[in-house]
C-alpha cells in the first residue's frame, strides 16, 4: 500500500539536501554522455546547475543535437540553464539552429551579428574558438543566407574556414551538405 505522507514530513529533495540532487544530476549527466545520449546527458547538466559541465557537453554535443534534429527539446531545455551557460556561443548557436527550421531566419541572423560582434575568435570564457564552433556558425550562416538572401557571400565564407578535414566525419559531412546547398 502507497504511504501516506504525514504533515511535517519533509519531501525526500530537502531531506537529502540539494547539493546532494545536484551531485546525483551530474552523475547521470555523465552516466548518459558516456552512453551516447546527448540530449538526456544536456538535460541532467542544466539540473544540476554545473555551468561548466554544460558547456563542456555542448562543446562535445552541439553537431550531434543539430543533426539529430533535436533543436526543439534542446531549445526547451537551455531555457532553464544559468544564464552564462545560455549565453555561451554553444548554446546561441543550438537556439539558433533550432529556430531555422521554422523559418524564424531573424534569431539565426540576430545571433550571427552577436557572434560576429565578439573579439575575434574568443569565447566568452576567453577560450579560443574551435574549430567546431566555427564551422558551425558559418553552416548557420549559410542555413540564415538560404531565407535571406545573400548566399553567395555566405557560401564563401564557409569555404574560407572549411577547407581540408576537421578529424570528424559528421562535421565534415553537415559542412559539404551546407556548401552543396
Amino acid at each position: 500500500s502507497k504511504k501516506v505522507s504525514q504533515k511535517g514530513e519533509e519531501p525526500e529533495i530537502s531531506r537529502i539536501g540539494h547539493v546532494e540532487v545536484e551531485h546525483l544530476e551530474l552523475t547521470a549527466a555523465h552516466w548518459h554522455d558516456e552512453f551516447g545520449d546527448a540530449l538526456l546527458a544536456l538535460e541532467h547538466a542544466v539540473n544540476s546547475g554545473d555551468h561548466d559541465e554544460i558547456v563542456a557537453l555542448l562543446a562535445r554535443t552541439s553537431l550531434p543535437l543539430i543533426i539529430g534534429g533535436h533543436g526543439e527539446a534542446v531549445d526547451r531545455i537551455l531555457t532553464r540553464a544559468p544564464r552564462a551557460s545560455q549565453d555561451h556561443p554553444s548554446a546561441r548557436l543550438l537556439r539558433a539552429a533550432a529556430a531555422l527550421p521554422s523559418g524564424n531566419n531573424p534569431v539565426g541572423t540576430s545571433t550571427l551579428e552577436l557572434l560576429d560582434r565578439r573579439k575575434s575568435g574568443l569565447l566568452v570564457d576567453g577560450a579560443t574558438e574551435s574549430r567546431v564552433h566555427l564551422l558551425l556558425r558559418e553552416s548557420l550562416r549559410v542555413q540564415t543566407a538560404i531565407g535571406t538572401g545573400d548566399i553567395e557571400t555566405a557560401l564563401k565564407r564557409l569555404q574560407s574556414v572549411g577547407g581540408g578535414s576537421s578529424g570528424d566525419p559528421d562535421l565534415d559531412a553537415f559542412v559539404l551538405l551546407q556548401e552543396g546547398r
